[in-house]
This record gives structure tokens, C-alpha cells and sequence, in this order.
């Protein structure tokens, strides 16, 4: 349920480098479905199992779970803006592609 709850991950971002298309936009793309996510997943979690179930089936440490790993997306975007701001130049940039690439 949560898997198929979650947002697209950074493995399209990676293909998209790979062919050579829009990486900004699949960067964009990619941003701002994490985003939605960050509201949505929580929301699609507790309706989904409200209606399949007809009760409360999550239980706290479960909930604790779920913001952990919306708090861990949070971070590594925050993380990653951070480092762009940074390391501006592309030679930079080039750096943290080939690095991302292994």
C-alpha cells in the first residue's frame, strides 16, 4: 500500500541523464511529485486503509514510520538544494553527475 502510494523516484531522473532528454524538467517533475507527496502519501495512506479496512489500522509506531520517511525525503532535498547553491559552477555540477552515475 505504501509503495504504490510513494512518488516517482530519482531512477527516472538517472535514465533521463542516461539518453540525454530534459533532465531539468525531470528534475522538476520529480521535485515537485515529492513534494505533493510529502501531504499526499499520509492522506492516501490513512483513507485507503480507512476504506479497504472500515477502521484504524495503523498503529502509532507505523504512523512514526511513515513521517520518518516523509522527514528523510525532506532532508535529502533540502540536502541536495543546499549543495547546488553551494557548488554552483559546472564543473561542479559535472562532478556530482559522474559521482550520482555510479
Amino acid at each position: 500500500l505504501v509503495v504504490t502510494s510513494c512518488p516517482g523516484g530519482c531512477f527516472s531522473n538517472w535514465l533521463t541523464q542516461l539518453v540525454n532528454g530534459d533532465l531539468a524538467m525531470s528534475v522538476a517533475m520529480t521535485a515537485f511529485s515529492s513534494m505533493m507527496g510529502l501531504v499526499m502519501l499520509p492522506l492516501n495512506i490513512y483513507m485507503y486503509t480507512k476504506l479497504v479496512y472500515s477502521r484504524h489500522l495503523l498503529s502509532m509506531e507505523q504512523w512514526y514510520a511513515v513521517i520518518l520517511a516523509v522527514t528523510t525525503v525532506c532532508l535529502a532535498l533540502l540536502i541536495g538544494l543546499g549543495l547546488s547553491r553551494c557548488f554552483p559552477s559546472i564543473e561542479s555540477r559535472n562532478r556530482f553527475s559522474a559521482v550520482g552515475l555510479l
